[in-house]
């Protein structure tokens, strides 16, 4: 059975694994400190920015210290900015340093009738052995990255563009949690109850007078 550890309060985290479409990153396994970055920045007046970082990582040894960051910057009038960060890690083996930071930070500077977004989530699973994902999980993280590309041209405003990444990540964990296999096909009767999630993340919204900035963090 799956044991998930569920931190509350300020910080709300997650903890899973998956890939993401032809822009997927991928860090060889060992790196312990992957990073994934979504940065940006809108200066010019009735225009959008629209950033998004997403990437699988794997990690194979003794400490997992992924980082994910989302930032968006605007100082414009009538503008959207838009910054969206998704890493998913697989941590195989027994870690003794777990230390996954995610960020988001939205800020408006001078703004004037401006939505800015920032969204980092960040997932995390922690396997006895290593993982990937199933062909059938492939074909399902493909669907949920062309959809969030997709969110580019939808017109939505940053509430909803929230409600509807916060949709797609449920899928992603859905994903994560049904289809992930072992690399080796003669472990897969190894797999038990050894597989640890761990769910982190933080949300803060701040509306000024003419302005919205949202901030949301899922590690």
């Amino acid at each position: 059975m799956r044991r998930p550890l569920v931190i509350a309060g300020s910080i709300m985290a997650l903890i899973l694994a998956f890939p993401a479409s032809q822009a997927w990153a991928s860090e060889a396994p060992g790196a312990g400190s992957p990073t994934n970055t979504a940065s940006a920045v809108n200066t010019r007046d009735a225009s959008s920015v629209f950033r998004i970082a997403f990437a699988l990582q794997q990690i194979n040894g003794g400490v997992v210290n992924p980082t994910n960051t989302a930032t968006a910057y605007a100082s414009c009038t009538s503008c959207q900015t838009v910054a969206i960060g998704v890493q998913v890690v697989l941590a195989s083996g027994s870690p003794s340093v777990y230390t996954p930071t995610n960020t988001a930070t939205a800020v408006n500077y001078k703004c004037t009738m401006c939505d800015t977004v920032a969204l980092a989530y960040q997932f995390v699973v922690q396997t006895p052995v290593p993982e990937r994902l199933s062909p059938q999980g492939n074909r399902e993280l493909a669907q949920i990255e062309a959809s969030l590309q997709r969110l580019r041209s939808s017109g939505l405003t940053g509430p909803q563009l929230k409600t509807q990444v916060a949709a797609l990540m449920s899928q992603l964990n859905q994903t994560l949690a049904t289809d992930l296999v072992p690399i080796n096909p003669s472990q897969r009767g190894g797999r038990g109850g050894s597989r640890q999630e761990r769910s982190v993340g933080a949300m803060g919204d701040n509306t000024p007078t003419s302005s919205s900035t949202t901030n949301v963090m899922m590690t």
